[in-house]
């Protein structure tokens, strides 16, 4: 299987190698069909979860002294004068919440004390905590009689009729053909991205993935499972998870699989056990001291990443502890629901919360505590009801939080650099510019990487143009993405130009220096370092040991090919440029077509020439959306010495993966609803001999009306 997918991969790199179009072409057609795709497995997903309908099944009835039923349709049955009980009495004489009824497992029921003012009876016996409820007894709720009535043998035909009858879920085939679809595109786009540089490790994983997708599907539908709408979802979200993995670090993509196929087995685990509460009751002991224990022994022997505690280190393993303490708390929680009512169970249930999030607040996991603590407030509210409870749990939080941000400042830190995050991108603005930039970046309106050539031509102002490129270059030190990446000029006139760089106080690096700098310019999974973006020329240079003047405001590498490998030919958000010498026009036109098909296709282009017919032929030639001429590409591209739309958000067109080519202004994210006519004439009514002739007097009489009110 490995060697055929190895050879698939070969051809296919072969042929992208070949006809670079077609996986640019490939690229753009995707960006559109994905998020179709994913629209169309949650809507289907959602669609069936809707069409199923679950009628409630009536297992019993309190029947009232005037003949009312009141019906039972829970397993769990909250008693009380308030509108959220399940059984609602509207007597004065009956608390908010008054009892709880339960059905057992034989088809008794148990009532219990909400602790309310009137008291319950059964058969006239006062009952002090809880009490059984046998078919025909009578129970009073501060004072208000009921009867416990079963349902009949024709009720239980009928309902079972009903339940059979309601709608089924949609097939599952349907979503699991575009969710394999959705795979597959992803996987080859994952290897098209990739180039040359793609391993067979991509393919293998998917079509791993897959396999286990159909593998899980048509076992349960073996056990005659009809609904797998959760699975979809779950499914869909895992192979994004696959993608996101695959286009940074596709080594670890075996690792991602593992973790999602053990995921698949505990959640296969925990359903069996959690069809059973009884069965699941019997463990929730067990499962809260394994989360106490599992944080507590991560506390103690712990090992830190990213400021937090919160890893078990085992050789080349790694354990993030919190993640299966999630799981065994919330299977305490859900083994505990039906009791909840019960103060002592509540309390409990807050105090495992407390001892597990106070575990996770001295690891630094802040955000692992609020998960837990979220989970809580949705469990214990929803089966309890008690606002005092957990207002008071609520209102102490609150207080730990703030005593929290007193003795951890960092975590007040991160509160307080939200205003102003733009101030320390590198550490405390970190994670909100990355994600501001990332929102802006991608999608069907923003773009990604600017990488424009700059092309000094013979016929070019040359001081005016270097001294434009350094405006542009130096601006916010090269973090717009429309400014200039890399030069390139003819033969005849490469040493007038670079003269003129070096008379305006820019420095050529040589080899040694480029490969310094070239090595700090990307990681090793390819991506630029963010330790340069928006540096001085002198600080990357420092930074790469390599000792240039102070005042050198832009650093040049020269540079004989493009492409990913090849960091020089890449956009690089600072002031360095690459620096290309091609021998004539036709030569040079392939090379700057050949930079924007590795980065930043459909974006911009800044061409120096006094010719215009060298103006016209690279215009109709070079795939950009911003063609520009004899001005600073960054200025000019945001539309600051331009006719161009100003704006900060440039659209790259169908070539670069966007919906529209311009600089992006409200207009364009604004809907407008236009009434259109026909613009076909009607044709001329043929004259009638009896038409009367329209009344001139009438006409100028209304004409001089209607001047009147415009005056």
């Amino acid at each position: 299987m490995k060697d055929a997918l190895q050879h698939a991969l070969d051809v296919l790199s072969g042929f992208l190698a070949e006809n670079p179009l077609v996986g640019a072409w490939y690229t753009t057609v995707v960006r559109f069909v994905f998020p179709l795709l994913a629209l169309m497995i949650l809507v289907g997903a959602i669609r069936s979860l809707w069409k199923v309908k679950h009628p409630d099944e009536v297992w019993g009835y309190l029947t009232l002294g005037n003949g009312v039923r009141l019906p039972l349709t829970h397993w769990e049955n909250i008693i009380g004068r308030a509108a959220a009980c399940d059984v609602q009495l509207e007597y004065p004489s009956v608390s908010r919440q008054h009892a709880a009824l339960i059905r057992e497992n034989d088809g008794s029921w148990t009532v219990y004390d909400l602790n309310s003012k009137g008291g319950i009876k059964v058969n006239d016996l006062p009952v002090d905590e809880y009490a059984i409820v046998e078919d025909g007894d009578t129970v009073s709720f501060g004072g208000i009689p009921t009867t416990m009535v079963p349902i009949s043998a024709e009720e239980k035909r009928w309902q079972m009729a009903e339940r059979r009858e309601e709608g089924r879920p949609a097939g599952m085939w349907g979503s699991l053909v575009l969710l394999t679809l959705f795979q597959v595109l992803t996987a080859v786009q994952l290897v098209v991205a990739g180039g040359g540089e793609a391993n067979v490790t991509i393919p293998l994983t998917f079509f791993v993935f897959t396999c286990v997708c159909w593998g899980y599907f048509i076992f349960m539908r073996l056990f005659r499972r009809i609904g797998f709408e959760m699975e979809t979802i779950a499914f869909f979200l895992c192979t994004l998870s696959l993608a996101v993995t695959g286009s940074t670090v596709p080594d670890e993509l075996p690792k991602q699989l593992i973790a999602i196929l053990m995921g698949l087995a505990i959640f296969i685990v925990l359903g069996f056990f959690l069809r059973d509460l009884t069965r699941a009751q019997k463990v929730r002991w067990f499962m809260s001291a394994t989360a106490v224990g599992l944080l507590a022994i991560t506390l103690l022997i712990g090992s830190s990443q990213g400021g937090a505690k919160a890893w078990l280190r085992f050789g080349s393993l790694s354990l993030q502890t919190s993640e299966v303490a999630k799981i065994c708390y919330i299977f305490a929680g859900a083994a505990t629901l039906d009791r909840l009512f019960n103060k002592r169970n509540l309390w409990m249930f807050i105090g495992l919360t407390g001892v597990c999030g106070g575990c996770l607040a001295l690891q630094n996991d802040f955000g692992t505590a609020l998960v837990f603590f979220v989970t809580f407030l949705v469990i214990a509210y929803l089966r309890s009801g008690d606002f005092a409870t957990l207002g008071l749990v609520c209102a102490g939080c609150f207080g730990g939080g703030m005593v929290m941000l007193t003795i951890k400042p960092h975590v007040a830190a991160r509160f307080a650099s939200w205003g102003h995050i733009w101030e320390d991108v590198y550490d405390k603005g970190f994670q909100q510019t990355h994600t501001l930039t990332a929102a802006a970046s991608g999608g069907l309106i923003g773009v990604g990487a600017g990488n424009g050539p700059a092309y000094i031509h013979r016929s070019a102002d040359i001081p005016r143009a270097v001294r434009d490129i350094l405006r542009s270059k130096t601006f916010d030190n090269g973090t717009v993405c429309a400014s200039e990446q890399s030069v390139i000029v003819e033969r005849c006139c490469e040493a007038r130009v670079r003269e003129e760089f070096r008379k305006q106080g820019c420095c050529f690096l040589n080899t040694e220096e480029a490969g310094r700098v070239a090595r700090l310019l990307l990681r090793p999974d390819g991506t630029i370092n963010p330790k340069v973006v928006g540096r001085t020329a002198c600080a990357v240079a420092r930074m790469a040991g390599v000792t240039v003047p102070e005042s050198t405001p832009v650093l040049l590498a020269n540079e004989t090919e493009a492409g990913p490998a090849r960091p020089y030919s890449r956009e690089k958000l600072c002031p360095i440029l690459a620096f290309f010498v091609e021998e004539d026009e036709d030569t040079i036109l392939r090379r700057i077509c050949e930079v924007l098909a590795g980065e930043g296709a459909g974006h911009t282009f800044v061409l120096h020439a006094k010719d215009e017919a060298v103006v016209r032929r690279f215009a109709l030639t070079v795939p950009v959306s911003r063609f520009l001429v004899n001005v600073p590409a960054s200025l000019g591209g945001i539309g600051a010495e331009t006719a161009l739309f100003p704006a900060l958000t440039l659209g790259c067109g169908a070539v670069g993966g966007s919906s529209s080519s311009n600089n992006i202004g409200p207009l364009d994210l604004i809907n407008l609803r236009r009434v259109a006519w026909g613009s076909e004439k009607p044709e001329p009514q043929p004259e009638t001999p009896d038409q009367p002739e329209p009344d001139s007097a009438l006409i100028a009489r209304l004409t001089e009306e209607i001047l009147k009110k415009l005056r």
